[in-house]
């Protein structure tokens, strides 16, 4: 199972100062860039950038970190009664600068990430899977979110969330 090594935060929260003491009832006219925390402070709403390093040898030391990318494929007229189909394209990893991933990409793109063993196949051939995509942000999601409860934040920008 992959454990995240070491992950910190400073504590400090990221404010300015404000003449406001109360929200303002003319909000949008204010000069205001985040919440009002307390008298005179606002709470300045701020991107959080968080890296995550992933010991994947699970199994030995011989995992793969697979992406297979799902692209529309056109068809020709008269081919078949479809337009158009999604096609798979399996990409290994190389190197560590290949295996990294925004973790927005399994949303934004029609992707799917895994971990694989070759050593050990299974049934039909097919690699072992470790570890899944969902599997992976789960766990991260989990370990996030005791982070994130206990900040003040009112805009979580997930895309700059990096892997």
């Amino acid at each position: 199972m992959p454990r995240v090594e070491q992950v910190g935060l400073s504590g400090v929260l990221m404010v300015k100062a404000s003449p406001y003491k109360k929200v303002p009832s003319y909000q949008e006219e204010a000069d205001m860039d985040g919440i009002l925390v307390s008298e005179n402070v606002i709470g300045v709403v701020h991107d959080h950038f968080i890296t995550f390093y992933l010991d994947m040898d699970v199994d030995n030391s011989n995992n793969s970190f697979v992406k297979v990318e799902l692209a529309k494929q056109e068809t020709a007229p008269g081919e078949s009664p479809w337009t158009s189909y999604l096609k798979a394209h399996r990409r290994v990893a190389r190197t560590e600068t290949e295996a990294q991933i925004r973790l927005i990409d399994m949303w934004l793109e029609q992707s799917r990430l895994s971990f694989i063993s070759s050593i050990q196949p299974r049934r039909l051939g097919l690699e072992t899977r470790l570890v899944t995509e969902w599997c992976l942000l789960l766990m991260l999601l989990a370990y996030m979110t005791t982070i994130f409860s206990s900040h003040i934040h009112s805009h979580q920008n997930w895309k700059n969330l990096h892997l």
